[in-house]
């Protein structure tokens, strides 16, 4: 017993120490700027021989009951100093203490933890508890039960993959439930010619963030001819709230260098939806000192979708100086 008092001693001095040069402690920003909501948890177990030892299967079951898992779909996770709040759909509150360690995330209380591998970004994030950090959880219990040191020792010889992950993703504001969709209007220039009376704006939530197409191919020609042809294609648009209820605004810009023309801007100098789900666009293109302008009236929404990006038409419009 005391070789492995001396062993979990041994252990425990080493994952401090290594949780002062954490690689996962680059997620802290990330973990602490606002809410996040868990949204699914997957899983895989797989050993080489499923008949040599069976009680690894009942401990995996054992981890995925519900009454053992650390967070379930719909919770809740404000992450702080050292502290994660989980707030459940249901209304139950309680909480676990972390800290870093190494590439992982110890998560737990009462001095029972887990060791789960962080990966994402600002909107998208997962929380997996893989095969080190099972064997992590095996060698803290190992040296005072030997049900899972057997069980440590028989992840070693015949486990083959293992992964409970966690998903967690930001709330998605309103606007981005309202706003994404297809939508079919007529086109105008600068001095109100129709350009397209059934020309397709499309807007949609990807990545975290707004965005808006044109399925027509837009042609810039000046004095000496035909310029820039390209797709308007605006990424991060910036969207608040209208004046009216359930209206929103949104402006955004898209910059580019053509090879044989040079320079192009196209900016959303105003964008509008409203609570009857149209969506008015004026845009602003500059080029070669030129500035050209399209008007997109009373689109229509046609039908909603989430993050899909549709595919240009053969259209075009030629804007003309």
């Amino acid at each position: 017993m005391k070789s492995y008092s001396w062993i979990l001693i041994l252990v425990l001095f080493l994952s401090g120490f290594s949780s002062c040069h954490s690689d996962a402690e680059r997620y802290k920003d990330i973990l602490r700027e606002g809410s996040w909501y868990v949204y699914d948890i997957d899983y895989s177990y797989k050993l080489y021989d499923d008949f040599e030892t069976p009680e690894l299967f009942d401990f995996f079951h054992y981890l995925l009951d519900e009454r053992n898992l650390l967070f379930l779909p719909g919770d809740e996770l404000m992450f702080s100093k050292r502290r994660i709040d989980v707030n459940c759909p249901d209304g139950d509150r309680f909480g676990y203490d972390y800290y870093y360690s190494g590439d992982y995330i110890r998560i737990g209380r009462d001095g029972d933890y887990m060791d789960l591998f962080p990966q994402g970004d600002m909107n998208a994030l997962t929380l997996t508890l893989d095969r080190i950090g099972l064997e992590n959880l095996l060698s803290y219990w190992a040296p005072v039960d030997e049900y899972y040191a057997y069980l440590l020792e028989a992840a070693y010889r015949n486990l083959y993959d293992f992964h409970i992950t966690y998903h967690l993703q930001r709330p998605i504001p309103e606007m981005a439930q309202v706003i994404p969709g297809i939508y079919i209007g007529p086109m105008y220039d600068g001095n109100q010619q129709l350009m397209n009376e059934s020309a397709t704006v499309n807007l949609f939530w990807e990545k975290g963030q707004m965005n808006m197409t044109l399925d027509d191919k837009v042609i810039l020609e000046d004095e000496n001819g035909p310029g820039p042809q390209f797709y308007v294609d605006i990424a991060g648009l910036q969207v608040d709230k209208g004046r009216t209820p359930g209206s929103y605004v949104f402006t955004g810009e898209q910059s580019f260098t053509d090879r044989q023309y040079g320079p192009v801007e196209v900016r959303i100098r105003e964008g509008r939806y409203n609570a009857a789900g149209t969506v008015a666009v004026w845009l602003e293109i500059v080029w070669n000192e030129n500035v050209y302008e399209l008007d997109f009236q009373k689109g229509v929404r046609q039908w909603d979708f989430q993050s899909l990006k549709v595919k240009s038409s053969e259209k075009t419009i030629i804007l003309k100086k």
